[in-house]
């Protein structure tokens, strides 16, 4: 009788629903579990240690505090983890509990300790292992001293006094922890573990360092260290972050379910939080959804007797539960069930439906698209809703299909794995919780602190081009609408639309400002110069700057129309002369400015004739020299240019035009100050704004190519209608922004430099610090004077503020005082554009140098700085005042450098008499007084000022390149470092770093980018704005009227916080998904409130996805992360397809994250019924599918992920290899971490001119003596890429041909501290003498060094790129084989044999085929393995295997490129290695190599194959075999597009093939072949055989050497006569019989059985289980059937 549920109480029917899921489970068929774990390579880091990290990130001074607090109370380390005392925040201690469970700092602690390992192994040896010890560096001696224990340290302490320099021997490391601010002589590193056995011994060093006296001559560093060796060593980190994947192999698609639990889970779970997920007011639409289940029940419902109709009707309040058990009979019903295509056309919008209807959608949308082949056939059979059906059409009318993109908290993030898994969401987030902690403890309430981070109105990018208007700008010397030969030209803007394609448009306007400013003096920029004329006419003014060089700030004179009269303790002012460095350049400059006053013509002239008049000379130097000779040369060009007057009138002119040369007025004067104000550097052009630095702007067709860029612009513009046909081309750059000054430190990227084009470079970035609070907001500002009636007490809202504040630490740094009074007393603002702008500067001048009047500078700044109006002042008295102050300031900071000019030794009365003389200059008579008073009494630096000051200092320790000396800049926590000599500040510069850091404030204005995602932008709608945009002192003053309470300067300090958060992270801003949000009908929106909104939220979301494909299996893990944990508000549009002809998904899939504990709701995860698996750290899966699966971890590009343990084929996972319930285990090792990078070739002038192909270089660790790896330079782009554990490496040329070719131009540790390393730049230069080309020349005496055991690369086993060491998961008694890669003392040349292999089945046969090749051939063998695609199984034999048969092996890997189109599938990217990365795969030192594949059997000796004759090419294959017509239909290169392309040439199996690798790198065919790949790999219907149709493709490029055919006879394609003479067979797939290989090979090979007996006798023998793999797995399909297996 069916079961109704008729008067059956609730609970019992619950608990009757859990026994019946419980016997299903059991009974459904063939049930088993996959858990795989990922560990890390290196010893395990304490959970303390990782919290001790995040407040060091935090607050670095208060991470050591704590650090002492902890030693000092002897607290025990497990109390230790949390640290949540220290937060004040809920988001930060939420989000520390995130990173510390899933090792987050890990890399960064490894690289510490891998210090400590080297100083233990090179000073430390005494101390015992385990334990902590210390080192102590002394600037009295010349190696350091280990200290074991803290007694001795005490003593250390004690007996050793301050004084002397730095200890040459010590390298700091930017991660270092200080416990104790030092003046740098003497040097302590503590050396300890946070670790519960390694605390103890460290807290008794660090109880010693908390008892130091303040200040102390002792600088004392905290580094990590291992602790103690437990029985099973010191253990390993469970790692997170990656994805697991179990993909059907099947190509006949069947699905399974075994989900009971997980299913249930989101049902009932979903169910206790619909109060807090459903409260987003849902539309008509969305009930409809809701309502969907019940629909469903207007019939009978009965399944295996349970009338589900009449139990959801009499027991709503488990209706969930009631639904998904119904749900999983069904799926459990169709076990394997096939489902036909039109079955699954609606898919996309059943799945839709349901994640819509789920009181959980974010649960729902994991657990459905990560188990989509367990739900697909219960999806299948729902009903869809008819909004989704009638809403359908408006969706695709405002975005296609396949739109995929997520926006977080305003930052882009891709759909890819890279970007959304968990540590690149974490990199993202993490500086956004430092900040939101930061402002936490400044007093900014946690909401407002999380709204105001969130909040981006900006690019984050800043002004690309420089505002080249000036009125020192002269005239052009062409101008566009002068040139008769421009007459015909068009001459209005439209014309933009009707040039050439290709080509410059003729347009009579000067479109283009083009501004050269250089040396005239260096001969190549005066040649420049003249080219630049020829290149005219252009629809252009060109403006020739021509300065001659400066010395920085230096010899300044006393100007008595500014100072007034001068001191008459200073020397007699000095004679005017040139202004510059040298005669010819003043020469020069001074000659074309007279010629250039008197006509453009004749100013081309003059050029023109110097250019002429210096290639007549025999040997022309590379500069005009300063001598008569030369100057008089100059004359005479100007002579005869200007051609007036008799000789003597010409010399009188002459002496006129030179002694005017530096007047006011004149063009040189004006060219220098047009130089100095806009910052720009010698030479450079500037085009249009565009700064291109002489690496970009020297190539032949650079300027064309500068042009061109700003053309297609300015057509956009007019074509766009922005541009009118009469507009103003010069006003529409400035529209887009524009700096008023360059300084590199300012705008690091503005500057083209040449060479930037291809991978991402790591360029300068902005540097942020944070003042200490209570410190800070205690510094006297100086307003400027666009303030006016502000009080200083309380925040207003409205403005955007700047808060410098100046470090002076030398006296000739003074001029900064005179530079930014004169920007607050001038600001250069407009009144009236934009927001209101106002600027506050304080001064701090650090006096602990010892200078001679820097103390003095001191007192005099501080005393003014102190100088207030009267009480009760009304504001205008208040201005007054500060007036006052600000002209006294920038009279010392003009008079003071004048002075230091005039006299260098200046003394300390000196300094006071030119103070006092600018408080009687600049302060009113009532005034003078107190201001007096003030400077006498401010003989020391305050309370306040000396911790600003020692913080100071604490930023430069971050930065071991400084020397202390700088000037220190502060704008907003912005930091710059002035160095002595450097590149002098302006007003102007001090305008441009606020506009820099006013590009948060300032809203971007919609690009044409915006409507790339509609479909049809003519039926949208302008989407409206989401939030109310306020002003960061809005935000403020809202947040001071809840109670808050924070003085205006507390601006700088939030201002601060956030620039370092927003323009921290590596992705842009990106709003377009909050846009669209709002425009999709509602039936596509998934709309989730924060769980608590009363509480605040720090992270919000918005989406685009389809929910059935790889993207929404890896995000729909971090949107349940995030919405759950982390209280965020998810909006997401759900994009299904409309139609789906087949499976979207294919794969099993886990996303791998360690949740914290408790959730936003305040739920534990113990409390979710799933909770278990949802957030575990492993990948867990129980399965029902009969179907072969293949397992794959999906980690970041930068990690070398290994298979260590499996028992299993985890290349062929099938349910009856595992058992009945029973589980698979595997485990992975993270190894090692990849740094990518880019290798350039610099010219003469330091400027990249080619990429340093085939460059060798090698990293050592610090301290090491051994390289740890090294790689090759790839031609496309320079890309290279080098892998090394956690550490601090140094990159240097390898010996031999690179290093006698090239030397390293710049030098840089290369840190691997993280797990998304940054890319790293290599610069070479050429050795004198030497060409690039003689890298690829004959080796000589370096291939002899490359003999023997040891030759090529560093030692035993490490392969060129990556080559991993063959030992390292090895048994212990392995042997170890050495590396050979060029002959043996024998001199029988070694044979380099190259194979890959995945899967128990091929490893097998690569086994067999090993042995054919040892058993025909008599000379040496290496084989070479693909590292990454073999189990642990065939690691462990391989080994025993070369000892046994006396050959050589290696296991090479290489990471993907970044830069190169990516393959998802395992098979394509087997494929890939076999052919893509052979030129940087081996060694320089292997001559050639010969590929095979794993199926094969040799029946020769494949010497003959080695010694073949190429003719020239780099490689040869066999052609496919034509001699067997039962398989003609299937050749599909005779027909079709193949016939097409090859012509006459034959298409080539890829079984088989070889390689001459020396002429392969010569011709750069690795490059080409990328090149290729890229190119036919956008298209996913090209390269169906990978390796196969990519050289095939290319024979037009690269020509193919067909081998004899009889070395490779497969019995697909060849005839049986033609067997007998084979010298390899090949197990190629029949298409016709599909017949298993290890089946075919017993038949078609008669010595194929032996082989393999051998093999499997001698693996029982070396005590290896042995593999049986079935035969089933041989008949794998192949995405073509002309593609014969590995």
């Amino acid at each position: 009788m069916p079961l109704a549920g008729n008067a059956v109480p609730s609970w019992l029917l619950l608990s009757v629903f859990s026994a019946l899921a419980s016997f299903a489970a059991a009974a459904s068929k063939g049930t088993f579990d996959v858990r795989a774990k990922l560990v890390s390579g290196w010893p395990r880091t304490p959970s303390a240690a990782q919290s001790l990290e995040f407040i060091r990130d935090i607050d670095d001074a208060q991470a050591g505090e704590w650090l002492l607090e902890l030693a000092s109370k002897q607290t025990s380390v497990d109390e230790l983890a949390p640290a949540k005392t220290l937060l004040i925040s809920s988001s930060a201690a939420t989000y520390q509990e995130l990173l510390v469970r899933n090792s987050y700092y890990s890399p960064r602690i490894e690289c510490l300790r891998s210090l400590e390992r080297t100083d233990r192994q090179l000073y430390g040896k005494s101390c015992p292992a385990g334990t902590a010890w210390a080192l102590v560096w002394q600037s009295s001696s010349a190696s350091p001293l280990a200290v074991c224990d803290a007694a001795t340290l005490a003593k250390v302490f004690k007996e050793h006094s301050a004084g002397g320099k730095s200890p040459a021997g010590f390298v700091g490391s930017q991660l270092d922890l200080r416990l104790q601010q030092g003046a740098g002589t003497n040097i302590v590193i503590v050396y300890g573990a946070m670790s519960t056995s390694g605390f103890p011994s460290l807290s008794t060093f660090l109880r010693e360092v908390a008892v130091l006296q303040k200040p102390s001559p002792w600088e004392v560093i905290f580094r990590h260290a291992d602790g103690f060796a437990g029985s099973e060593g010191l253990g390993e980190d469970l790692l997170t972050g990656y994805g697991f994947e179990l993909a059907i192999k099947s190509s006949e698609y069947k699905t399974h379910a075994e989900e009971k639990k997980e299913e249930a889970t989101s049902e009932g779970e979903a169910n206790r939080r619909s109060s807090n997920t459903g409260s987003d007011g849902s539309t008509e639409g969305d009930l409809e959804l809701k309502q969907a289940s019940v629909q469903e029940l207007e019939g009978q419902l009965e399944i295996d007797g349970l009338l589900f109709h009449v139990l959801l009707n009499r027991h709503p309040t488990v209706r969930a539960r009631v639904w998904a058990f119904k749900e999983q009979l069904e799926v459990e019903r169709d076990t394997d069930q096939i489902l036909k295509a039109w079955e699954i056309k609606d898919i996309g919008l059943q799945a839709t439906a349901k994640i819509k209807a789920s009181p959980n959608p974010l649960l729902a949308l994991m657990q459905l698209s990560q188990n989509f082949p367990s739900h697909v056939v219960g999806l299948s059979r729902s009903s869809i809703p008819d909004a989704l059906r009638t809403q359908s059409d408006q969706l695709r009318r405002i975005m296609r299909h396949g739109t995929e993109v997520f926006s977080l908290n305003g930052r882009l993030v891709r759909p890819d794995h890279s970007d959304l898994s968990l540590f690149p969401l974490m990199q993202t987030l993490h500086p956004f919780f430092l900040g939101v902690e930061r402002l936490a403890r400044i007093g900014v309430s946690e909401a407002v602190a999380c709204d105001i981070l969130k909040e981006i109105k900006g690019s984050g990018q800043g002004a690309s081009r420089l505002d080249w208007r000036s009125p020192h700008l002269a005239m052009p010397i062409y101008a566009v609408l002068k040139d008769k030969e421009t007459q015909r030209w068009g001459a209005n803007l439209r014309s933009l639309l009707f040039g050439f394609p290709g080509g410059l448009s003729p347009v009579r306007l000067p479109l283009y400002k083009i501004i050269f400013v250089f040396d005239p003096a260096e001969v190549e920029d005066l040649n420049f110069a003249a080219s630049l004329l020829g290149q005219m006419p252009l629809p252009a003014n060109l403006h020739l700057v021509m300065l001659p060089p400066t010395s920085g700030t230096g010899n300044i004179q006393w100007n008595e129309d500014v100072l007034g009269e001068q001191p008459s303790w200073l020397a007699a002012p000095a004679s005017k002369g040139s202004p510059g460095g040298s005669t010819a350049s003043t020469a020069i400059a001074a000659a074309f400015g007279h010629a250039l006053a008197k006509g453009r013509r004749r100013g081309q002239e003059f050029v023109n004739g110097l250019v002429k008049w210096m290639q007549e000379r025999s040997q022309a130097p590379s500069r005009w020299q300063d001598t008569k000779e030369y100057v008089e040369g100059i004359k005479s060009v100007w002579a005869a240019v200007m051609h007036k007057g008799t000789a003597g009138d010409m010399d009188q002119l002459w002496e006129e035009v030179l002694e005017n040369a530096s007047k006011p007025g004149s063009y040189l004067e004006n060219a220098t100050s047009y130089a100095a104000s806009l910052g720009t550097p010698v030479p450079c052009m500037l085009v249009n704004g565009k700064l291109m630095m002489k690496g970009a702007y020297d190539g032949q067709h650079a300027l064309l190519q500068s042009v061109a860029e700003d053309q297609q612009r300015l057509q956009q513009a007019v074509y766009t209608g922005q541009l009118q046909e009469d507009g103003d081309a010069e006003a529409y750059f400035l529209s887009g922004g524009v700096l008023s000054a360059y300084h590199p430190d300012i705008a690091p990227d503005m500057a083209e430099r040449g060479g930037e084009a291809g991978m991402k470079t790591q360029s300068k970035s902005a540097d942020y610090d944070l003042w200490p609070s209570d410190f800070f907001l205690k510094l006297p500002f100086l307003d400027s004077l666009e303030m006016v009636g502000v009080e200083t007490n309380a925040v207003h809202g409205g403005e955007i503020r700047f808060f410098h504040v100046v470090v002076l630490r030398r006296l000739c740094q003074t001029y900064l005082l005179q530079t930014f009074a004169s920007h607050l007393l001038s600001p250069g603002r407009k009144a009236g554009e934009g927001p209101a702008l106002s600027s506050h500067w304080a001064v701090l001048v650090d006096g602990s140098k010892g200078e001679t009047g820097l103390v003095e500078l001191g007192n005099c700044v501080r005393g003014l700085m102190r100088l207030e109006a009267e009480a009760g002042a009304d504001n205008d008295e208040k201005r007054n005042v500060n007036r006052q102050k600000l002209a006294a300031l920038k009279f010392i900071g003009l008079a003071l450098p004048a002075a230091l000019s005039a006299k260098p030794d200046l003394s300390s009365s000196r300094v006071q008499d030119l103070c006092r003389l600018a408080i009687d200059k600049k302060i009113e008579v009532s005034l003078k007084p107190r201001a007096q008073t003030l400077v006498a009494d401010a003989v020391s630096a305050t309370g306040y000022e000396a911790h600003l000051l020692a913080h100071a200092t604490r930023m430069r320790k971050g930065d071991w390149s400084r020397t202390g000396q700088e000037a220190l800049w502060v704008c907003n926590g912005r930091r710059i470092y002035l160095e002595d000599g450097g590149q002098p500040i302006s007003a102007r510069h001090v305008l441009a770093l606020e506009l820099m850091e006013a590009q948060y404030d300032f809203a971007e204005p919609a690009s044409a980018e915006d409507n790339d995602w509609h479909q049809d932008d003519e039926q949208q709608e302008p989407a409206q704005e989401h939030a109310e945009s306020k002003a960061l002192s809005d935000w403020l003053a809202g947040d001071a009227g809840k109670g808050a309470t924070l003085p205006i300067s507390a601006y700088g300090l939030v201002a601060a916080i956030r620039s370092a958060v927003l323009s921290h992270g590596k992705n842009e801003r990106f709003t377009q998904p909050a846009k669209i949000f709002d425009m999709v009908p509602s039936a596509f929106r998934l709309h989730l409130p924060p769980a608590l909104p009363q509480v605040a939220s720090p992270i919000t979301i918005y989406g685009i996805l389809d929910p059935l494909s790889e993207v929404s299996q890896s995000a729909s893990a971090a949107l349940a992360l995030f919405g759950m944990v982390f209280n965020a508000e998810v909006k997401l549009v759900l994009n299904p397809p409309m139609r789906v002809t087949e499976y979207p998904l294919k794969r099993y899939y886990r996303e791998v994250v360690h949740w914290p504990e408790r959730l936003a709701d305040g739920r534990t995860l113990a409390e979710l019924e799933d909770g278990a698996s949802v957030g575990s750290g492993r990948a867990e899966m129980t399965l029902a599918t009969q179907h072969t699966l293949t397992a794959a971890v999906h980690a970041l590009p930068t990690w070398l992920v290994a298979s260590r343990e499996a028992i299993h084929d985890m290349d062929n996972l099938r349910a009856k290899d595992i058992g009945q319930g029973k589980a698979c285990e595997t485990t992975y090792v993270l190894r090692q971490l990849y740094v990518e990078g880019q290798a350039l070739v610099l010219g003469d002038e330091g400027w990249p001119i080619a990429t340093a192909k085939g460059v060798q270089f090698e990293i050592t660790g610090k301290g090491a003596l051994q390289a740890s790896d090294d790689t090759i330079v790839m031609g496309n782009l320079g890309y290279f890429q080098v892998k090394g554990d956690p550490g601090l490496y140094k990159a240097s040329l390898k010996s031999g041909p690179s290093n006698d070719t090239f030397e390293l131009a710049t030098v840089q540790d290369l840190e691997v501290s993280s797990y998304i390393t940054p890319p790293h730049q290599l610069r070479v230069l050429l050795r004198e003498g030497k060409a690039h080309d003689d890298l690829f020349g004959p080796e000589g005496s370096h291939r002899k060094k490359n003999k023997g055991a040891a030759g090529g690369l560093f030692g035993a086993l490490k392969s060129m790129l990556g080559g991993e060491d063959a030992v390292t998961d090895r048994e212990p008694e392995a042997p170890v084989p050495q590396m050979e890669v060029s002959s043996l003392s024998s001199g029988h040349e070694t044979i380099h044999i190259f194979s890959v292999a995945s899967g128990h089945l091929y490893e097998k046969l690569l086994g067999i085929m090993i042995l054919s090749v040892r058993n025909n051939t008599q000379n040496p063998l290496h084989f070479w393995f693909i590292d990454q695609f073999l189990s642990p199984h065939f690691k462990a034999f391989i080994p025993k295997l070369s000892e046994r048969y006396n050959f050589k092996y290696d296991f090479v890997t290489y990471k993907w490129p970044s830069w190169l189109n990516p393959q998802s599938e395992k098979q394509r990217l087997i494929w890939a290695y076999k052919i893509l990365f052979l030129d940087v795969l081996f060694p320089q030192g292997v001559p050639k190599i010969i590929f095979i594949d794993a199926d094969q059997v040799v029946r020769a000796d494949v010497r003959e194959l080695w010694d073949i004759d190429l003719k020239g090419n780099v490689y040869g294959f066999t052609p496919m075999g034509d001699t067997n017509p039962a398989t003609e239909g299937f050749r599909f290169w005779k027909q079709g597009y193949w016939k097409g392309h090859l012509g006459e040439k034959p298409y080539h199996i890829s079984a088989l093939f070889v390689v001459d690798l020396k002429e392969l790198r010569r011709t750069s065919t690795g490059e080409t072949l990328r090149g290729v790949y890229n190119q036919l790999s956008r298209d996913p219907n090209s390269l169906a055989n990978l390796d196969q149709d990519l050289p095939n493709f290319a024979q037009h490029q690269v020509p193919i050497y067909s081998l004899p055919p009889e070395w490779l006879w497969c019995e697909t394609w060849c005839s049986q006569e033609t067997k007998a003479a084979a010298k390899t067979i090949d197990l190629c797939q029949n298409p016709l019989t599909k017949e298993p290989k290890i089946v075919m090979a017993r038949r078609i090979i008669s010595e194929w059985q032996s082989y393999h007996d051998e093999v499997e006798h001698f693996r029982v023998e070396a005590g290896l289980a042995v593999m049986e793999p079935s035969n089933s797995l041989a008949s794998k399909p192949e995405q073509s059937m002309g593609k014969p297996e590995l």
